[in-house]
C-alpha cells in the first residue's frame, strides 16, 4: 500500500522500532527536514524511547533536498543513515541503515573482498517496491558494527548505489530488537542480540 521512508521518519527526529510488538514509536512531533550530521553526537532522546537498548553506534545522517523539476514549490528529501561495518577482514565498509529492507545486502565487490561463501544458487528478488533483481545469497560468519560482533547470517548480494557496499536491513536489525534510529543526533541504538 505504501512505504514510509527516512525522508518522512527523520522529521520526527528519531524512531523506535519494536519488531516483536510490531510497533513504531516516534520521538516527538513532526519537525523540519533534518540536515546532515556526523555520528555520535550528544543524545537527546527520552528514556522511554531508549528503554531496552544497550549499544549505541555512530551513524552519519546524510540529508539533501532535491527540487521537483515540474514545480517551483516542492522538493524531495533524500535522507540516509550510514554506519561502518567490518566484514571479515574488510574494515569500514559503508552500510546504509534500511529498516524497510527485508534482508541485509552486500555489494558483489565486498563479497569478493571479504571472501564470503555462497550459500545457494541465485534467486529472484526485489529492490524497492517492484524492481526485480537477481540476489546471490552469501553467508557472513564474521562481521561487526563499531567493534561489536554481529550474529552470523545469510545476506543477499546485488549491485548497490555508488559509494555504498552494504545495506543493513530488517533481517539483521530485528535480531537486536528493539532498535532506535536517531537521525538528528546521528546514532543507531541496538538491544541485546537474540536469535541465530
Amino acid at each position: 500500500m505504501g512505504l514510509l521512508g527516512a525522508d518522512v521518519l527523520s522529521r520526527f527526529s528519531a524512531v523506535r522500532i519494536d519488531f516483536g510488538a510490531q510497533r513504531l514509536t516516534l520521538a516527538g512531533p513532526e519537525g523540519a527536514p533534518v540536515t546532515s550530521v556526523s555520528g555520535g553526537q550528544l543524545v537527546h532522546l527520552s528514556g522511554e524511547l531508549t528503554t531496552g537498548t544497550l549499544m549505541r553506534v555512530p551513524m552519519d545522517t546524510i540529508a539533501r533536498s532535491v527540487p521537483v523539476p515540474t514545480s517551483k514549490e516542492f522538493v524531495v528529501s533524500d535522507v540516509r543513515g550510514l554506519v561502518l561495518v567490518t566484514v571479515g577482514s574488510v574494515p569500514d565498509a559503508l552500510f546504509l541503515v534500511d529498516t524497510g529492507a527485508g534482508v541485509s545486502v552486500v555489494a558483489p565487490t565486498l563479497a569478493k573482498q571479504a571472501s564470503l561463501v555462497a550459500s545457494g544458487p541465485p534467486e529472484p528478488g526485489y529492490a524497492g517496491l517492484a524492481c526485480p533483481v537477481t540476489v546471490h545469497p552469501y553467508t557472513i560468519g564474521s562481521w561487526s558494527l563499531d567493534g561489536t560482533s554481529l550474529l552470523p547470517q545469510v545476506v543477499g548480494s546485488n549491485n548497490l548505489p555508488a559509494g555504498q557496499v552494504g545495506l543493513l536491513g530488517a533481517g539483521t536489525l530485528e535480531r537486536y530488537n528493539p532498535i532506535v534510529v536517531d537521525y538528528r543526533d546521528g546514532d543507531l541504538l541496538l538491544s541485546r542480540a537474540t536469535g541465530t
